[in-house]
C-alpha cells in the first residue's frame, strides 16, 4: 500500500513523501500519523477469490 504526505520546509517550500509498506501495523501507525493512501488499483486489474468449495455427495 502507498501513503503519500506533503510537508512544509523551514523555508517555506512543500515537499510530497512517499511512502509503501504492506506491514498492517505499519499502515495504522502512517495513518494516524497524517499519512493519506494512494489508490494505486488498475481499472483492468480485479481482486481474485478462492475457488468455491466442492462438496461430494
Amino acid at each position: 500500500m502507498k501513503f503519500i504526505k506533503t510537508v512544509k520546509t523551514d523555508a517555506g517550500d512543500e515537499l510530497k513523501l512517499e511512502r509503501e509498506t504492506d506491514a498492517a501495523v505499519e499502515q495504522n501507525q502512517l495513518i494516524s500519523q497524517g499519512w493519506e493512501v494512494v489508490d494505486d488499483a488498475k481499472g483492468d486489474e480485479k481482486p481474485t477469490l478462492p475457488a468455491p468449495p466442492t462438496f461430494n455427495k
